[in-house]
């Protein structure tokens, strides 16, 4: 006050609406780089900040004239600070590390002078040596390596640390934390990110039906369970049906508890593990629900255990069963040669009397896309409650769906691409997310039962939105029986 002047700190959040010093009002405010990574990666923050910066912030002036400085740093495709620098109202000004990259990195990522500059400078971290060796690579290149870069600061590097140039400091460090974080932290300007599902569990706990949990709807014609085994905590079940329009109706969710020791010897643990699924199989059958086929997860150290059980599944219980295993979609391929004739896109269950008489045996297991089917699932939640291709939920009680909602949001599909090797998934996934790989599974084995089409009605030349979800959602895709 004495010199004419106050200065008032407060949170974004904390109560700005009206604050004065007696009767004097702000005429700048100075927000200092308000947002977080957890703000924005959430649609619902960056909504509610904005709300704050626009109703309260803005006002602060009462009638009189106020300015605004925001110093920021984006750190997703339109997050706050995007949506900010979009909005006419504010002049946004932009300071990039990099005005332009190396000629030689931009046109030859993988086999320029960079390349083999950044091998080097792998291999020294490895042994914990220092960077000699690529520092007088790049005095031998540099020429040739920084041609074409233009830099904001000449003057940003560390000789401390083996660097001689703001290109090369900048250079390392985009090879250190990815093009992702370096666009973001570096070059103001995030990668854009098509978030592809952005699904929340408020959504899944909307698709419910009224039919009655343990109860086949009307219409349905293949039931499937579904059972994802993480032997140190439990096993989760998903029993679906399905209609002949691919809708899918949730009949039944559990979770088993089981705590597996990790640290038994193989042959140990796989008795352990057939007692335990026996147990869990008797327990379905005491449901009463009539399953088409049980499909049981035998990823990683239950391969053995899995497939032996499954085999055996349909003699000691009376259920078709076989074991399920997925692949990325990167890796995923329908087309590879299997053991079994003609058996690309089809199901054939452990237990099936035509093909056991016809091998012998009938121990087989199911390849699935898991990218894919995953990605289906949290599609079909966004379908308008009983059209075809949707997903609907038994009538709960008492918030029954609670924790499968939640599972089946903890994976979000941010982007993916097309690569010389397939398609690419990215996803941020949180833990545990059992429910959804559950649901993948039982989506997978009803389109191997040939759920996997629904005609659209053509209501104009150019489809709805809509029909156009409903069409990519249940495009054809294979599985693999081995």
């Amino acid at each position: 006050p004495t010199s004419e002047s106050v200065i008032e700190t407060r949170g974004i959040s904390s109560g700005l609406r009206g604050l004065k010093y007696h009767d004097q009002r702000p005429d700048l405010v100075l927000l200092d780089d308000i947002q977080d990574e957890e703000m924005a990666d959430s649609a619902d923050r960056i909504a509610k900040t904005l709300n704050i910066i626009y109703k309260s912030v803005f006002n602060l002036g009462g009638k009189n004239k106020i300015s605004i400085l925001q110093t920021g740093t984006p750190i997703a495709s339109d997050d706050l600070v995007e949506q900010l620098a979009n909005d006419k109202a504010w002049k946004t000004s932009k300071y990039p590390a990099f005005f332009s990259f190396p000629t030689d990195y931009e046109n030859s990522k993988d086999t320029g002078l960079w390349s083999e500059y950044f091998s080097m400078f792998d291999s020294e971290i490895a042994t914990d040596s220092n960077h000699s060796k690529s520092l007088e690579f790049y005095k031998k290149n540099q020429e040739a390596m920084d041609k074409g870069a233009s830099v904001l600061n000449p003057l940003r590097f560390d000789e401390e640390n083996g660097q001689i140039t703001a290109v090369q400091f900048l250079m390392d460090k985009l090879h250190q934390i990815g093009e992702s974080a370096f666009y973001s932290e570096y070059q103001m300007s995030p990668k854009k990110i098509s978030i592809e599902v952005q699904l929340k569990p408020k959504q899944i706990l909307e698709h419910i039906g009224t039919y009655k949990e343990d109860v086949v709807p009307n219409g349905c014609t293949f039931t499937v369970g579904a059972l994802d085994l993480n032997t140190s905590f439990g096993a989760t079940i998903s029993i679906c049906s399905f209609k002949p329009d691919s809708s899918c109706f949730v009949i039944k969710h559990k979770i088993f508890r089981m705590a597996i020791d990790q640290a038994l010897t193989d042959t140990l643990y796989d008795q352990e593990l057939y007692s335990k699924l026996s147990d869990i199989v008797r327990a379905i059958k005491e449901w009463g629900i009539e399953l088409d086929a049980l499909v049981i997860d035998a990823g990683g150290r239950n391969w053995n255990c899995v497939t032996e059980f499954s085999k055996n599944c349909q003699h000691r219980f009376s259920i078709p069963c076989c074991a399920i295993a997925g692949r990325s979609s990167l890796y995923f391929n329908p087309l590879a040669k299997n053991r079994l004739r003609n058996a690309v896109g089809k199901t054939v269950l452990c237990g099936d009397e035509a093909e056991r008489t016809k091998k012998g045996t009938g121990h087989k297991w199911v390849w699935i896309d898991s990218d894919y089917y995953r990605e289906m699932v949290q599609k079909s939640f966004m379908l308008e409650l009983g059209s075809p291709g949707s997903t609907t939920l038994y009538l709960e009680v008492e918030g029954d769906h609670i924790e499968f909602a939640t599972q089946l949001t903890n994976e979000t599909l941010q982007f993916k691409r097309q690569t010389a090797k397939g398609t690419e998934y990215h996803w941020k996934s949180r833990d545990p997310h059992d429910y959804l790989d559950c649901m993948a599974y039982c989506f997978a084995c009803a389109e191997n039962q040939g759920i996997n089409s629904v005609k659209i009605l053509q209501e104009s030349n150019k489809p709805s939105k809509k029909a156009q979800l409903i069409k990519q959602l249940l495009r054809k895709r294979h599985v693999k029986i081995v």
